[in-house]
């Protein structure tokens, strides 16, 4: 659906809801419930006329050796679209995440740096849904989510085609985690 989203969501929009209620899931640690979420979607993209640009988060690599320039004046191609970032910028360089300015002087010697052009934060669901009443955080864009930790299966709740299944299951797989 939209590039941005896929990268910092593992699961749709509830259907019915507005395609980006998921960006006020938690936001900031605050807990909204699915209508204001859905409400403040609707009012910001739709009716403010707020754009996410459905743009692949990708890379551009620089790179700066001894005879070359020390002065830094351009903007970061895709900035025009979503924001960038870098978490390692050499020195004397700034980069402003909205315009995808690059600027400044660099100090005698070479340097190379990435800046990522896309979200700079994604949502982990903590192994879960992503479903608002459920915990869930915001990350950086380079961390790894969670994964959701397989629950221990109460055999004896089971019902004989339950127990049936999770068997075949079990000597099929030919291990003891089934989740």
């Amino acid at each position: 659906m939209n590039a941005q989203i896929d990268f910092m969501f593992e699961h749709p929009a509830p259907a019915g809801k507005h395609p980006y209620i998921q960006l006020f899931l938690n936001p900031l640690g605050m807990k909204l419930d699915n209508e204001f979420m859905n409400d403040l979607s609707t009012f910001i993209f739709d009716m403010c006329g707020a754009k996410l640009h459905d743009v692949e988060p990708h890379t551009v690599e620089y790179s700066r050796g001894w005879d070359d320039p020390r002065n830094v004046d351009e903007i970061v191609p895709g900035s025009e679209l979503t924001s960038v970032w870098s978490p390692d910028l050499p020195p004397g360089l700034t980069l402003n995440p909205r315009t995808g300015e690059l600027q400044g002087v660099l100090p005698a010697g070479p340097y190379t740096w990435t800046v990522h052009v896309g979200p700079q934060v994604k949502y982990d669901s903590l192994g879960g849904s992503g479903s608002p009443h459920e915990e869930g955080r915001w990350i950086g864009a380079l961390e790894d989510r969670e994964r959701a930790v397989p629950q221990p299966v109460d055999v004896a709740a089971l019902t004989p085609a339950q127990r049936e299944a999770l068997l075949a299951q079990l000597q099929q797989t030919g291990t003891e985690e089934v989740g």
